[in-house]
Formats: C-alpha cells, sequence, structure tokens
C-alpha cells in the first residue's frame, strides 16, 4: 500500500523540476548509454531509480544520487548538472540526445539545481502511488498491456492497455505545463467529446488533479475509480 499523500509543498514545483532534469540529463543517459533504454522506475525511499543495468543501480534519494553496484554503495549530494554528470557519467551532461524532445532546458550546469529534500520525497511518494494504482489497470487488462514506465522526457508515469477499439494511456504526471499539481490521466484510443467525463485541458483525455482526492479517505481507491471509469468510458 503506497504512502499517504499530501498537498504539495510551495518548494515542489522547483524540485519536480530539478529531478526532470537530473533525469533527462544525467540518470537515464547512465542507462541508455549501456542498455540504449530511458525507462526510469518508482522504489522505495527514492524519487525513482533505474533498472538494473551493467550490475548496477542509480538512484535520487532525496537530495543525492546513489549508485549500487557490486554491493558497494557509492553516494554524491545533488548540487549541479555539472558534478551530477562527473559522478555518474564521468563527463559533462548528456545534453544532445534530449535537445529535439519536448523537455526542460539544461540551462547553466553550474547553477545549483535547488532540490528540496522535503519536496523530493513527495516527488517519490507520488510516483509510489502511480505506479501502484497503475498497476492494477494493467493487471486488469491482461497480458497485452505495456509494461510501466516512468519516461524522463515527459517525467510521468504511464502504461498503456487494449480498449476502445485502440488502446488506452492510463499516467501520472506530477505536473507539467498543462497542471500546477500532480495528477492522473486516461488518454483515450480516439476523439472524445469534451465535458465533465474528458476534461482535461492542454490535451484530449481526462485528468484528476490530486487537490480532487487528496482529503479522500481511501485515496487509491478514489485514483482507480477515476481510472476504471475513464476506461470505461472510452470502451
Amino acid at each position: 500500500m503506497p504512502d499517504r499523500l499530501a498537498t504539495p509543498l510551495p518548494t515542489f514545483a522547483g524540485t519536480r523540476l530539478a529531478a526532470h532534469r537530473l533525469a533527462v540529463y544525467v540518470v537515464s543517459p547512465a542507462r541508455r548509454r549501456a542498455t540504449g533504454r530511458i525507462g526510469l522506475r518508482a522504489g522505495a525511499g527514492a524519487v525513482y531509480v533505474t533498472p538494473e543495468f551493467d550490475g548496477q543501480v542509480v538512484r535520487l534519494e532525496a537530495d543525492r544520487l546513489v549508485r549500487e553496484r557490486g554491493g558497494a554503495r557509492e553516494e554524491a549530494p545533488v548540487t549541479t548538472l555539472r558534478d551530477a554528470a562527473a559522478f555518474l557519467l564521468g563527463g559533462p551532461p548528456d545534453l544532445e540526445y534530449a535537445k529535439d524532445f519536448d523537455v526542460p532546458e539544461a540551462g547553466d550546469p553550474d547553477d545549483a539545481l535547488g532540490l528540496d529534500p522535503a519536496a523530493a520525497a513527495q516527488l517519490g511518494a507520488w510516483f509510489r502511488f502511480g505506479f501502484d494504482v497503475l498497476a492494477t489497470m494493467r493487471h486488469e487488462a491482461g497480458r497485452d498491456a505495456s509494461e510501466i514506465q516512468l519516461w524522463p522526457e515527459h517525467f510521468d508515469a504511464a502504461v498503456d492497455a487494449p480498449g476502445g477499439g485502440g488502446r488506452i494511456t492510463f499516467g501520472a504526471s506530477p505536473g507539467d505545463a498543462t497542471s500546477d499539481e500532480p495528477y492522473l490521466y486516461v488518454l483515450p484510443p480516439g476523439p472524445v467529446e469534451p465535458g465533465e467525463t474528458w476534461n482535461a485541458t492542454g490535451f484530449t483525455g481526462a485528468a484528476l488533479p490530486l487537490s480532487a482526492f487528496v482529503d479522500a479517505d481511501d485515496q487509491r481507491a478514489a485514483a482507480i475509480a477515476f481510472l476504471r471509469t475513464r476506461r470505461d468510458a472510452a470502451a
């Protein structure tokens, strides 16, 4: 059972941006260079983690980067993109690969990232919650559902599954250009009529902001009910 979610701190948005930049320009490239894969995961005690690659796992834990390999643990405080890249990549941040994606600008690699540990804990809790409820949707969809991924470019957790004559995407975003707060979303396989059910702005689909269920007695049940209702509406 995931931790209970709380209203995001004032430092949440800045911390989300810092963690996103780290994912795009440092953490995901460490995995991609070894395997060609970029997806991240939620993880206990972490904001996000990589799957194992080359006998190692990389974790962002609050305001520290951690590399675990061969039973040993190395860690470094999160200061700047340049320092983080030197620790994980042995060189500068990987700016070239992501230049054609809609991602946050790298900015000055020597600027302080400004990652707040308390807000980072909230961000990690959101991703763990997202992975948990998405796992329910994936299980209900059966074997044709995709793997749940935390995509570094979009910086959200998502899974897609058959439905509505195509594939439905379920996701958990920590916030973005369309929303200042975390939200769950459902993307239908085709055109839908905007309204109470398909209420998202900025994209075609449905969105449930954290503020709409943060006070629910059972946050998990409220979240899954939203996802199921939109899945059924798309059928």
